[in-house]
C-alpha cells in the first residue's frame, strides 16, 4: 500500500473519459493483507479498486461487477477473470483452483 499522497494535481481524476483497460484481478496489488477483493490501481499506484457489487437479476443476492474505477485517478477497468471471482465468491470453485492471491498467501 502507498502511505504518501500523491503530487497535487498530477493524479486525482486525470482518467475521467478514457477507455475501458481490461485487467486480470488475479495478477493485481492486493491492497490489505485480509481484504481480498480491494486492490492497489495499476494505472496510477496511489488509489484503489474495491469491486463493487451489483444485483443479478437471475440470483437473489449481489454480485461481483465485471468494471471497477480507480477511487483516485478514475480510470475504469474491466476484470478479465470475473467468472472465476465469482465463483470464488459464492464458494463454487474448490479452493485447490483458487490462485495464490485469494488463498491468503
Amino acid at each position: 500500500m502507498t502511505t504518501e499522497n500523491p503530487p497535487f494535481g498530477t493524479t486525482y481524476l486525470a482518467n475521467v473519459g478514457k477507455p475501458v483497460k481490461t485487467v486480470e484481478h488475479a495478477q493485481l496489488k492486493q491492497a490489505f493483507p485480509f481484504v481480498v477483493w480491494r486492490s492497489n490501481c495499476p494505472e496510477c499506484s496511489y488509489g484503489f479498486l474495491s469491486c463493487r457489487r451489483k444485483r443479478n437479476v437471475n440470483e437473489q443476492f449481489l454480485c461481483l461487477d465485471d468494471i471497477d474505477t480507480c477511487d483516485t485517478c478514475a480510470q475504469t477497468f474491466q476484470y478479465s477473470d470475473i467468472d472465476r471471482m465469482r465463483r470464488i465468491d459464492k464458494g463454487d470453485l474448490p479452493v485447490s483452483e483458487w490462485p495464490a492471491r485469494y488463498k491468503g498467501k
